[in-house]
Order: C-alpha cells, then structure tokens, then sequence
C-alpha cells in the first residue's frame, strides 16, 4: 500500500514531463503519418503507348507537394524523345498523372555527316549516321550544318525547317506522300511527290498558303484538269500543266 502511495505521488510530481513525453509520442507518430500519406505511391502516365515512358518511377516516395511539375514535364520530355508531356497533374494525397502524346517521325534533315529525325512538330527524335527509315522523306538543306549541333529531345529552331514540317502535313492532306524536300533558302521551299511538286515560301504566311493550296486542289479535282507543279510563293498561285 505505501509503494501504491509512492508510486502515485512519483506521477502526480512528475506529470507534466509524462504529458509531454505523450504528447511528444502522439505528435511524432501523426507527422509520420501525415509524412508517408503524402509520398507518392501511384503515378499513372495517360497516353496507349508503343514503347514505354521512361523516368517516371524516380518519382515513387517523394513528397507530393514538392514535386515540380514543370521540371518533371522537361526532365521527362529530355529523356523521352519519342514522346511530349502535355501535362503533370497531383492527385492528393499521393498520385501523379502524366499526360503525354506520342511523336512520330515527319522527315530526316541531312545534316552533311549524318541525319537528324524530326518529328512534324520539329522535335528531334533520333540523329543517325546512316538512314534507317527509308520510307521517310529527305530534307536538303542549303547551309552546312554540324551533327553534333543537335540534341535528341530539343525541337529545332529554324523556321524554313519548321514551315516544311508543316506543309509535309498539308500535302499530306491531299492524300499525297511527299518523297524529297529542297530548302533553297527562306524564299524556296520545294516538296515533291511522285507526280507532283509543291513551291512554298517562309517569306509568305502559312494560313495563306494553306488557304491557296486547298482552293487549288479543289477546283483541279472538279475540273477534272492535271497539272506538274504549284508554286504558292506569289501573291497568286503560279500553275504549271
């Protein structure tokens, strides 16, 4: 009984440490909690893919809330060529989303020494010594330019490159399949197709061209008329039969 008495009045002096040692117990344990509710656990990348996604499960344990989604986005794209990330998203407590779109090859641009595959956004999707796709149509261009001044996952910068990029797609809408590609400069962007050749220019505007080439695809279509080339770099388009 005197030990009961002892013991009881060793707590009741001592019973502001315990509460704090309780209350220290009892805070540690929810930050911890808290800690490993918020790590990522799930991330899930929204897009059917033909080759997987790279770099994403680096992601797994971080802490959600300090995850930067744009630095994500461009460390994903850079080891990802073949791929764009449309978008990052948190899902709290612990999920990430990542949206990307595939990118598929457009065309080559000879670059001297080796060949730089672009995509038709003019993402840089491989650099090879050699041609491994030969479906794919060849850009000449008419400036020297280094294989090493290329890096796979940046996007090129020079617009007659971008522009060409472009109206490969536009011919591609009229159901043609542009086979070679002549860059002469700003002023002469030549796509040929087994039948036909398109002139083109990054001096004039893109829409206009575009506006140009589908009025003129339409009226050879209802006339029922052939023609070798169209030269859209005038103010009116230039026909030759």
């Amino acid at each position: 009984m005197q030990l009961s008495k002892s013991l009881l009045a060793f707590f009741l002096k001592r019973k502001y440490f315990f509460l704090a040692v309780i209350s220290f117990i009892f805070w540690v344990g929810l930050l911890y909690q808290f800690d490993h509710q918020y790590q990522v656990k799930s991330i899930s990348v929204g897009a059917s893919q033909s080759e997987p996604v790279v770099g994403t499960t680096t992601l797994k344990g971080k802490h959600i809330w300090m995850i930067d989604t744009l630095t994500v986005a461009e460390r994903i794209n850079t080891i990802n060529p073949s791929y764009v990330v449309k978008e990052v998203q948190k899902k709290y407590p612990n999920e990430l989303l990542i949206i990307v779109r595939r990118l598929y090859p457009s065309a080559y641009l000879d670059v001297g020494n080796g060949y730089i595959l672009l995509s038709k956004e003019g993402n840089i999707l491989q650099k090879d010594r050699k041609i491994k796709q030969d479906t794919i149509p060849i850009i000449s261009y008419y400036q020297d330019m280094p294989y090493s001044g290329f890096q796979v996952g940046s996007r090129i910068d020079k617009k007659d490159i971008r522009d060409v990029l472009y109206f490969i797609e536009v011919i591609k809408s009229a159901k043609e399949k542009v086979v070679s590609i002549d860059i002469a400069g700003y002023h002469m962007l030549g796509l040929y197709t087994d039948t036909h050749e398109y002139l083109f220019s990054s001096e004039k505007e893109r829409e206009l061209q575009l506006y140009q080439f589908k009025e003129a695809i339409k009226q050879f279509q209802i006339q029922g008329l052939k023609y070798s080339r169209i030269d859209f770099r005038f103010d009116k388009p230039v026909v030759k039969f």
